[in-house]
């Protein structure tokens, strides 16, 4: 049996890292992460030797310099942000794919010492005590499951809400936190605007990113805050011709797809986003939200699809006239850039597969739709509720030779983010995805949110890198490194908010009501366990934003029951009651401002929001 390979012993050194004397910046982050945590976790000073070989008994030899010195690595078995990890007697190769791969590599060693990052915050970070540091011997090729991962939690660190609607760059100490818990956890998308030099160069820190994505591309790429008022031809009109009223929101303002000069424009930004980004795998081109698509005869005349019900309403199917536009964007975009690609969103009144051929170099990203296309609830694998319109829209989209990505959600933002552990599920999700072919997921969220959605972006994250992950194992070490001796308490109370969430009867559209008086109940109970489990500060600071997302999980299905019997009743008392817990909502949020405990897509506590969504996410109930 091979002897364990020592790298640390009786609080000294037995091992240095070597680097290349030209490092690129992600190998020199790659360098800098490895001497600092194996420092920390053998209680020593390691030493960094660029371009020289050291005399240390074991060489860790990382990027190119593994790929210099150590001869008959497997490299050519490497593809995507994959690595090789090879650890001998005398040395340990660390070398990826590129420079991401070689990132990975080193957080993957770092990892297997017991650090594990998993929350945003300096304090979410587990690091055992300093000891003796050892491997065992071994040869290792690591590839990703999926090509492209990307959670949206992370967006929300990388852009801000401006007063126009759009997103505009902005800055502060939880950005840098969120985009760094992303990359160690293996997290590899950019987002739409990135332009920001200082997103920019993180990435570039962290060897870039594998695509520049957002659900939705087009408003960033034909600006209607710069072209509303002096080209209104590029932007969609009802049947009428009339434009659409402009919405607050400029990101669900839909272009004309059948004027030429907007095919210009999104052919001139893709073409400089890639030049930016040369080593993306794709740039995104996908429509704007929501189902005010361009009306004009042009348009409509490559709509030939039927229609579909959405939003209670009849909708034409869009997908033809999508895939019309996208392909003459490719057209042009892979004269340029051959082996690259496009990529065009499946979103309701696109989620139907196309009746006309697709370009190779476009890709397809099938959101898990709310509005009757999805039960949040239930696995996709089950059939159950709407899940089988999803199915059967993968099918279809898989048959035509298209490659696939997904978008799901955390769950979507019309639960208004009411406490909603699904770890199990996802894990499941992943797994299907992949069997299915997907190349690509993301996930939505928010960069606030975190309390029970924790365990969802981490299952998410560690699933998407590789499907064969054992979920039982990877939560039992989650509760473990975050919540110490108060982890089986909260184990359960995950457990038992996800059976509720499952055993409810499919969730196609709006807030659910599976936080039942008797779930809530018994999570306050396991709170309350938890709390005389574990006194430490950092555990007792967690727990107070599930303690927190309890409560106001309570308050938000107290207010979901009120509106549904308004609703049946029509009795004003019922209306003043709802009114009173629509306020008292608002008055929880800013009574109770713990970090992370709740994020209502933005709403921060402004009644008119709260409004909204009592009205459209608790069935019917007139304007409060």
């Amino acid at each position: 049996m091979d002897k364990p390979v020592i790298l640390a012993a009786d609080r000294r050194a037995r091992c240095a890292v070597e680097m290349s004397r030209e490092l690129t910046a992600a190998e020199e982050t790659a360098g800098e992460a490895l001497v600092r945590y194996l420092g920390k976790l053998g209680g020593v000073s390691i030493k960094l030797h660029q371009g020289e070989k050291s005399r240390a008994p074991v060489r860790i030899l990382v990027g190119g310099r593994a790929r210099e010195e150590a001869g008959g690595l497997p490299v050519n078995e490497v593809r995507d942000d994959g690595f090789v990890l090879c650890v001998l007697p005398d040395r340990i190769a660390l070398a990826g794919a590129n420079d991401r791969g070689t990132l990975y590599a080193v957080y993957e060693l770092i990892e297997r010492l017991g650090v594990r990052w998993y929350g945003p915050n300096p304090e979410d970070e587990y690091v055992p005590g300093a000891g003796d540091l050892t491997l065992p011997e071994g040869m290792e090729v690591i590839n990703p499951s999926f090509r492209f991962r990307f959670l949206r939690c992370l967006f929300s660190a990388m852009v801000g809400l401006g007063a126009s609607g759009m997103w505009h760059p902005f800055s502060s100490p939880r950005r840098e936190q969120l985009l760094d818990w992303g990359v160690k956890n293996r997290l590899n998308a950019g987002q739409w605007p990135f332009d920001d030099p200082d997103v920019t160069s993180f990435f570039g820190r962290r060897g870039g990113v594998a695509c520049v994505d957002h659900a939705h591309a087009l408003p960033y790429m034909v600006p209607p805050g710069e072209y509303w008022e002096s080209h209104p031809e590029y932007f969609a009109v009802d049947e009428h011709g009339e434009l659409f009223e402009r919405r607050a929101n400029e990101y669900g303002i839909h272009v004309c797809r059948s004027n030429p000069d907007v095919l210009d424009l999104v052919v001139r930004k893709a073409l400089e986003t890639m030049e930016r980004d040369p080593d993306a795998g794709f740039v995104s081109i996908s429509q704007a939200d929501g189902q005010f698509h361009c009306r004009c005869p042009a348009c409509l005349s490559k709509c030939n699809q039927g229609s579909l019900v959405f939003l209670g309403e009849e909708q034409i199917i869009r997908t033809d006239c999508m895939v019309d536009f996208a392909n003459r964007v490719a057209e042009r975009f892979c004269e340029r850039w051959p082996d690259r690609n496009l990529m065009i969103l499946g979103h309701h009144q696109t989620i139907p597969p196309p009746t006309i051929a697709v370009h190779p170099n476009v890709m397809i990203k099938l959101a898990c739709s709310p509005h009757g296309f999805v039960s949040f609830n239930r696995p996709l694998e089950d059939p159950a509720g709407n899940n089988w319109i999803f199915q059967r829209a993968v099918e279809g989209w898989a048959a035509t030779g298209t490659s696939l990505a997904y978008y799901g959600y955390n769950p979507h933002s019309t639960f208004a983010h009411a406490p909603f552990s699904a770890g199990r599920r996802f894990h499941s999700d992943v797994r299907w995805l992949h069997r299915h072919g997907f190349v690509g997921a993301e996930f939505q969220g928010e960069g606030t949110l975190w309390g029970f959605y924790g365990l969802n972006h981490v299952v998410q994250a560690r699933t998407m890198w590789d499907v064969e992950v054992d979920f039982d194992a990877l939560q039992a070490d989650y509760f473990r490194c975050l919540f110490g001796a108060a982890a089986e308490p909260v184990r359960a109370l995950h457990e038992a908010f996800e059976r509720a969430l499952v055993a409810h009867e499919p969730m196609s559209r709006g807030l659910g009501g599976f936080l039942l008086p008797e779930v809530i109940e018994s999570g306050r109970e396991l709170v309350r366990e938890a709390r005389d489990a574990e006194p430490s500060d950092d555990v007792q600071g967690r727990l107070d934003v599930l303690a927190a997302q309890v409560e106001y999980g309570d308050r938000l299905m107290g207010a979901r029951r009120t509106a549904e019997t308004y609703h049946r009743t029509r009795d004003q008392d019922h209306l003043k009651r709802l009114v009173r817990e629509r306020d008292a909502i608002v008055d929880y949020i800013a009574a109770n401002p713990v970090d992370g405990a709740y994020h209502l897509g933005g709403i921060g506590g402004e009644r008119g929001n709260i409004n909204g969504y009592l009205m459209g996410h608790l069935w019917g109930v007139d304007k409060i």
